[in-house]
């Protein structure tokens, strides 16, 4: 059985939170991507790959602003969408395959790549960033 860090905790805790913060009645992908910008590890190893986190960040918020106004609502933002779902399973089975004890954000990251119907996966083609690489 693999564990969730502290870090990884706090990335799901801040989706959430950005999901209020926009008054959206789910958590997208989208609010997990941009709450895995702001891990400080991951900022790192963006940076150390050269790639633009702050374009990153920047084109995360117009989507967030602009892409998601069917699901504003009066609601918390407790429910988590299928997609997201898919995404956390197929990070904590990575982990678990690469025989790591905790799953980090940087396993989030990657696993968002392959969810390919999502504004997320088209932003991070946009921005030509491999998440490999990270």
């Amino acid at each position: 059985m693999i564990n969730s860090s502290d870090d990884s905790n706090k990335v799901l805790q801040a989706a959430v939170d950005i999901a209020r913060h926009y008054k959206h009645s789910y958590v997208t992908t989208e609010h997990l991507f941009y709450a895995i910008l702001h891990d400080e590890k991951v900022c790192k190893a963006i940076k150390k790959c050269k790639y633009d986190l702050a374009e990153g960040v920047n084109q995360c918020t117009k989507i967030l602003t602009t892409r998601f106004q069917d699901i504003t609502g009066k609601g918390d933002p407790t429910a988590r969408t299928h997609s997201l779902e898919r995404v956390m399973q197929r990070a904590l089975t990575q982990a678990m395959f690469q025989g790591q004890a905790e799953l980090q954000p940087v396993d989030m990251l990657v696993a968002l790549e392959q969810e390919r119907n999502s504004w997320t996966v088209s932003l991070l083609d946009a921005l030509q960033w491999d998440v490999k690489k990270i």
